[in-house]
């Protein structure tokens, strides 16, 4: 008989329960029992391409809450939006890839341009954007008190992180909706309307790592379907591509086409 808990695990996306699970724990280790240092958790690139390089900073500066409520808070957040964009993916491994490209992204941003230490709330407002991105302009959100359209949810946590960390904390947030936004014009806008190739595929020995061997060929395009080919090219009509705002475009014409 399995328990509640169990069960809670087994229906929940499984990347989103992993970032959760290791947000809570870093953050407990290191403002609860003291285990770790937060300076060893930072971003900061120095020590990074050192001899011998902190490689964990690649990772840990996106699992690291603030302290006190900023535990419970930020972890919660951070899964409900993380699961939320996950359940968008119709494969495990596309996510994956999503995370690690947006993630990417986020800390070339802050290397180069910001200078961010701690980027949870980057990767957080990456999870909000894609996901209400996909949905109807219709859907209503909750957020804390507040009803709107979910097409204002990236703006209004946005202007949060401005109040509550002020203009540099909302820099360092504003990283992870450039990099969510480059993500979908790279696999849904310029595929879609610019008839180019997708060059984000996924491997399939990305999908083996949650799926197990699948099929054959070298990958499957980012966001799509099952169905779609290692082509990279997007199929007529941008299906199985981002939804929502998206799908109110049309695919227009090349200049000078017949």
């Amino acid at each position: 008989m399995s328990s509640p808990l169990a069960d809670f695990l087994r229906e929940t996306p499984p990347i989103s329960r992993t970032v959760a699970g290791l947000t809570l724990s870093t953050s407990l280790l290191v403002w609860v029992f003291g285990v770790i240092n937060p300076r060893y958790v930072v971003f900061y690139w120095p020590y990074i391409y050192r001899f011998p390089p902190d490689l964990w900073r690649l990772v840990s500066p996106f699992l690291l809450t603030g302290p006190k409520m900023g535990i419970i808070m930020d972890t919660f957040f951070l899964y409900r939006d993380a699961s939320e964009c996950e359940r968008r993916f119709v494969r495990t491994g596309d996510f994956f890839v999503f995370t690690v490209f947006v993630g990417a992204v986020i800390l070339l941003l802050n290397h180069f341009l910001i200078g961010g230490g701690v980027l949870i709330s980057a990767l957080n407002l990456a999870y909000a954007y894609y996901w209400s991105a996909k949905e109807p302009a219709n859907t209503n959100v909750n957020f804390f008190v507040i009803t709107f359209s979910v097409r204002y949810l990236p703006y209004v946590m946005l202007l949060m992180q401005a109040i509550t960390k002020g203009t540099h904390g909302a820099y360092i947030a504003l990283t992870g909706l450039i990099a969510s936004h480059l993500y979908i014009f790279l696999t849904h806008v310029y595929p879609t309307y610019a008839r180019g190739s997708n060059i984000l595929v996924t491997p399939n020995w990305v999908h083996a790592l949650f799926e197990g061997p699948r099929t054959q060929g070298t990958g499957v395009r980012v966001g799509g379907t099952s169905s779609a080919t290692t082509t990279g090219r997007a199929p007529q009509g941008g299906a199985g591509g981002v939804g929502g705002i998206w799908r109110q475009r049309g695919a227009g014409q090349r200049l000078g086409g017949d």
